[in-house]
């Protein structure tokens, strides 16, 4: 399943023969899936309205950071998936 290598070393081998592209098409598929979902915001024009409401209220790099946290949480609570919040 995707490219193989032998050599002497077990470790060598085991990192390298994991299946390539294979074994990522799940994270790819969800990339270009959110992708696609940000190009829909943007094109609707949700995107404005929510950089424009952070950017009311953020104003040093402190509250930056917690606006990082709870966007990256609730991500994680809606978004059923630990790829999403990763990406954002």
């Amino acid at each position: 399943n995707g490219f193989s290598i032998n050599s002497d070393v077990d470790f060598l081998n085991t990192l390298l023969n994991r299946g390539g592209i294979v074994n990522m098409l799940g994270s790819l598929v969800v990339i270009i899936l959110g992708l696609g979902f940000g190009g829909v915001l943007e094109y609707l024009g949700v995107l404005k309205v929510i950089v424009a409401t952070f950017e009311k209220k953020l104003h040093n790099a402190g509250n930056v950071t917690l606006s990082t946290l709870v966007v990256a949480f609730f991500a994680n609570i809606f978004g059923c998936a630990m790829y999403v919040s990763l990406i954002l």
